[in-house]
């Protein structure tokens, strides 16, 4: 699959221009969405893309996180870019279509084209990734700390009190709406909130579980994302770790959670 030609084509010379910060998404796009679905159509033109979807529909659309997709679905290709690549230079936005296109034909990721990704992402500010974070986007919920069987204000109290010397008693803490068991818990900076899943709300669950759940969020108010030597963003430093595995059951407290899993 030929993704990334040598010269011409849409690809950049190696330095990618630094973006600008980005902003609302109504202004017009760097590479309008009708530009964007002839390179889709191109890329698996010369793939020999034989799917069973001959159209393609592409819009900026946007996202919670800060992801891209592209399925099949009622004989389309939706292809469907975080709105902030609107401001994104247009080699950026390029070599993102040619990444969604190797992975809709079951190719190996263009390396040419991860490597002007990796690089526009490093270059974005901490404060504009953090705002593509887990929960910036989505919309605002009312805080639910009290479950049907647990009382998270409870637990974060007594974390506090505990560990952080009463340091944290402006962190707001809630359960999530939803049970899950993939993201079990996250820190959202910009709303200096803790969301526990719901899975944990249930009367077997122990103290000490939930200590550790609690006490493992709020140490992301104290150890931000770093940023490591080779760009890449680092949610769980070494200095994080160490200061997890003081909690006193650390080792009971995770072997429960992954056997709730």
């Amino acid at each position: 699959m030929r993704i990334a030609p040598g010269g011409g084509g849409p690809y950049p010379p190696p330095d990618v221009p630094a973006p600008a910060r980005p902003s609302g998404c109504a202004s017009a796009a760097s590479v309008p969405e009708r530009e964007a679905k002839a390179e889709i159509q191109r890329l698996l033109s010369e793939s020999g893309w034989n799917g069973p979807a001959r159209e393609v529909e592409v819009e900026y659309y946007p996202y919670a996180t800060l992801r891209h997709t592209v399925r099949v679905r009622n004989g389309r290709v939706i292809v469907r870019l975080h709105d902030s690549l609107r401001k994104a230079p247009a080699p950026v936005v390029f070599a993102m279509l040619a990444i969604l296109a190797a992975r809709l034909c079951r190719r190996r990721d263009p390396a040419r084209a991860m490597r002007i990704y990796k690089k526009y992402l490093t270059s974005l500010p901490d404060d504009v990734l953090d705002s593509y974070g887990k929960t910036d986007r989505r919309r605002e919920v009312e805080d639910q700390p009290v479950g049907r069987w647990q009382d998270l204000r409870k637990v974060k109290e007594r974390v506090d009190a505990a560990f952080f010397g009463g340091a944290m008693s402006a962190v707001r803490i809630s359960f999530s709406p939803a049970s899950a068991r993939r993201r079990l818990g996250s820190y959202d900076r910009a709303r200096n909130r803790v969301l526990i899943s719901r899975a944990f709300d249930r009367p077997d669950a122990p103290d000490y579980v939930l200590d550790y759940m609690v006490y493992h969020e709020l140490l992301h108010a104290i150890y931000p994302v770093r940023r490591e030597a080779d760009g890449r963003r680092s949610f769980h430093s070494r200095e994080f770790r160490e200061a997890e595995r003081r909690f006193p059951r650390y080792r009971e407290a995770v072997a429960w959670i992954r056997r709730m899993r």
